[in-house]
């Protein structure tokens, strides 16, 4: 038989002292630990070093995913609005080039003509050159 620790507390009522088991004490403990854990947000509990490291990749992860699709999103968008604008400007018989420049937007018809002109002044160009 194993000798039992008698332990007093004060009791409810205007100080009275009772008397109980030691082992007692120590099952009521581990049952408010238990509510405890189910009561304490996650953020209250000591966690270690990798659960941290781990807490923090998966949210530094996550911010860079999120400002990935927010920049993919975003030049899907321009891509399309340029796509569009191009193809209004060749429904309505105007063209754009890109230059050193910047941006042209001419007639169909000129811009064929400037094409033929430049291709005409390489070709005097290699016949002069040759000859």
């Amino acid at each position: 038989m194993t000798p039992r620790l008698l332990s007093c507390s004060g009791g409810v009522s205007r100080g009275s002292r009772v008397l109980h088991d030691a082992s007692d004490d120590e099952e009521n403990e581990n049952e408010n630990e238990k509510e405890n854990d189910l009561v304490e947000p996650p953020e209250a509990r000591t966690v270690n070093d990798k659960d941290t490291f781990r807490f923090a990749v998966k949210k530094g992860l996550g911010k860079v995913f999120l400002a990935l699709s927010f920049i993919w999103s975003y030049a899907i968008i321009a891509l399309g609005t340029l796509l569009s604008v191009g193809l209004l400007l060749n429904i309505l018989g105007y063209g754009y080039q890109l230059t050193e420049y910047g941006i042209v937007i001419d007639t169909l018809d000129q811009m064929r003509k400037d094409q033929q002109f430049q291709q005409a002044v390489v070709d005097s160009m290699k016949s002069v050159s040759t000859e």
